[in-house]
């Protein structure tokens, strides 16, 4: 199995403005070289939630 990921934007607010981390961004990850974690995944801070639209 293998995964990809394409165009992808990830975008955070950040007062009236917008902070883009990922701008178009593709990511292909061949089957052989799957990503595994072995740790739980960490909870997310609320700095890094979006802002409620105004």
């Amino acid at each position: 199995m293998s995964l990809e990921l394409t165009d992808i934007t990830l975008t955070y607010a950040d007062g009236e403005t917008r902070l883009t981390a990922l701008d178009r961004v593709t990511l292909q990850v061949p089957g052989a070289a799957s990503p595994r974690s072995s740790a739980p995944p960490a909870p997310a801070s609320p700095a890094c939630w979006p802002s409620p639209p105004p």
